[in-house]
């Protein structure tokens, strides 16, 4: 008997703005992979500068994922086109979560775009690191209300992929991840609506 191939459910509340602001909820490794590697080789094929943030994935694990989509991580690395960090390097500056250094970082990163170079910014993070810690979490929601202020007024072309784990976040924290991102990507999401 042959298996059928579920389809993602897309969530998406219209918007004129040039950024958009997307919550990947997942329900297993492979099925996150396989979406964050694609998202990444759309912005690389747009022109875009991609930035990706790992936390459960090891840098070199989503380096082998993207290569399998047919792009040469090595290249995009070295041409600038393609960063790829860690969660303290991106989130949890000295082991903290500083809402405010983020938010800098995030705007220094969109003032940074050189559009003669590249058409947009494209970012992918994973989010598991704040389910570690209370303060995280409650933090998070902040964050990502400020990243929407960030990411949807801006003259460029600004995306960001915020990636969450079903099995580790409580229904009520994904709700509210659901309805502060203008977009979301899940195939269940009858599950938590």
């Amino acid at each position: 008997m042959r298996k059928e191939k579920k389809e993602n459910t897309f969530l998406f509340k219209k918007t004129k703005k040039k950024g958009k602001h997307i919550a990947l909820i997942y329900e297993t490794k492979p099925e996150q992979l396989s979406i964050a590697a694609q998202y990444i080789k759309q912005g690389i094929k747009s022109g875009e500068k991609c930035i990706y943030s790992c936390c459960e994935n090891k840098v070199e694990r989503i380096s082998e994922e993207i290569e399998e989509t047919g792009l040469d991580t090595a290249d995009l690395i070295k041409s600038g086109q393609l960063s790829l960090y860690t969660e303290k390097e991106t989130y949890l500056e000295k082991g903290f979560l500083n809402i405010n250094s983020i938010k800098k970082r995030i705007q220094n990163l969109i003032d940074s775009i050189n559009v003669r170079k590249f058409s947009g910014l494209r970012m992918a993070g994973e989010m598991s690191w704040a389910h570690r810690k209370n303060s995280y979490m409650s933090k998070l929601i902040d964050y990502e209300k400020i990243s929407n202020c960030l990411l949807l007024e801006n003259t460029i072309r600004v995306s960001a992929m915020c990636q969450y784990d079903y099995k580790i976040f409580s229904q009520d924290f994904l709700k509210d991840i659901i309805f502060i991102h203008p977009a979301t990507i899940y195939k269940n999401l009858d599950k938590i609506l």
